[in-house]
Parts: structure tokens; sequence; C-alpha cells
């Protein structure tokens, strides 16, 4: 699960990889599996290819796919998850949050679910260095690919008149600043008061509150963003 450069390994941390509804997500989500270097390391098929997560996603589009499902396609990979890895995930903003569902009170998510855990695991086991690689390469092909292809092919003509770079900065904001912020300040609440629970358990809540008004803030962003690009 790391990446070694000659005497050197690194780590890539969850906190590292942009989160579900987030603009650099999106690229990566939607571009991953048709660049050169994934379809490299993946010829083997240790990894999801897009003609495989598509088969998928098309397999489970009326209702949204199920845990007990997401660990059976798993399964054909061979891949082995604890299944408190996947609710860490999701809890972390990793994997996206169950959907409103016609069939009962099982818990069905969006069909996309497997391609975020695919993204995760090769992210994870290619290592820093090609996430920071994937991510400036993905931020150019998913800017052309936001104004040239979901723009004029996929949205309402409508949506053309909009100016939606003002939606990257929101994104860019909250990813590389208020994310930024939160992570470095558990780690100093750590460090500054780790030997007084009392105190550390305070300023965690105080820390705690933060956070969830910056998902408040993401999840606004986000719904603005796809009630632009329906045109409502």
């Amino acid at each position: 699960m790391m990446y070694e450069d000659k005497h050197r390994v690194t780590k890539v941390k969850l906190e590292e990889i942009p989160r579900i509804n987030t603009y650099g997500r999106d690229i990566l989500a939607k571009g991953l599996t048709e660049m050169d270097y994934y379809k490299e390391t993946n010829k083997d098929g240790i990894y999801f290819t897009e003609e495989e997560l598509q088969a998928i996603e098309q397999k489970y589009r009326a209702e949204g796919i199920l845990l007990k499902e997401v660990f059976v396609e798993l399964r054909k990979k061979k891949w082995r998850i604890n299944p408190n890895t996947i609710k860490h995930y999701i809890q972390i903003g990793q994997l996206p949050r169950s959907i409103e569902s016609k069939r009962g009170i099982l818990a069905h998510y969006p069909t996309d679910f497997i391609r975020h855990i695919n993204l995760i695991r090769f992210i994870i086991e290619s290592g820093r260095k090609e996430l920071e690689a994937l991510l400036s390469a993905m931020r150019k092909v998913g800017l052309d690919s936001i104004t040239d292809l979901e723009i004029l092919q996929q949205h309402d003509p409508s949506y053309k008149q909009y100016d939606m770079d003002f939606i990257q900065m929101f994104y860019s904001g909250i990813n590389a600043k208020l994310l930024e912020g939160i992570s470095n300040g558990k780690e100093a609440i750590k460090k500054a008061f780790a030997d007084d629970n009392k105190k550390m358990e305070k300023y965690m809540k105080r820390l705690k509150k933060i956070e969830v008004l910056v998902e408040k803030l993401e999840n606004e962003v986000n719904d603005f963003k796809n009630e632009c690009e329906k045109g409502n």
C-alpha cells in the first residue's frame, strides 16, 4: 500500500485524496481509467477497467447498490476489504453516503460507489508522487472536459452562458485552505495537549464544529453546481 522510490517510501494519506463532491474528486473519478498510466499499471487486471465499471453502474442503475452487492463485485477482483474500512471511508467523505431508495429500509449507495473504491485503492497503492502527478494531469484534462464535453454535449444549452470558473475557486478554497487547516489543527491540538485529555477533547469538539460547517459548505457548492449544470 505504498510507493517506493529508491531509498524512500512515501505513503498517501486519505486526507490527501480529494473528497467526495469536490472538483478534484469529480475530475479523478471521471477520467482516471482513461489515463495512460492507469491502463499501463492495470495490464494484469488488478484494478477495474472503465468497461467493467460502466457495466456495474448500468447493472445497479435502477435503485443503487447495496453494501453486500459491493462486496460481491469486489470479490470478483479478489479484493478483500474490511466492512469497517468501507464505513470509515464513508464517514470521512472518501466514499458516497447512502441514497434514498424505494426498496425497504436497506441502505443503497450511488452506482459509482465501486468506481470510488477503485480510485482510492489505486491512489494509495501508487503513492504520493503519483497522486500529485495524477491531480496535476487531471486538472488539465478535467478543465477541458468540463468546458467542451459536459457543457456542450450533456447539459442544457443555457448552461453555456455561465462562467463556472468561480465554482473551481470555491472547491480550491475548501480543499487547499479549509480542509488543510482542519487537518493541521487536529495535529496541533494533539501535540499541544498530549498530556491534557480534557483540553484536547474540548478543542477537538470546537474543531469538529468547524469541520461540519465546511462539509455543509461543500454540499451547498455541489448542489449549486448541479443545479447550474441542469439549467434549473
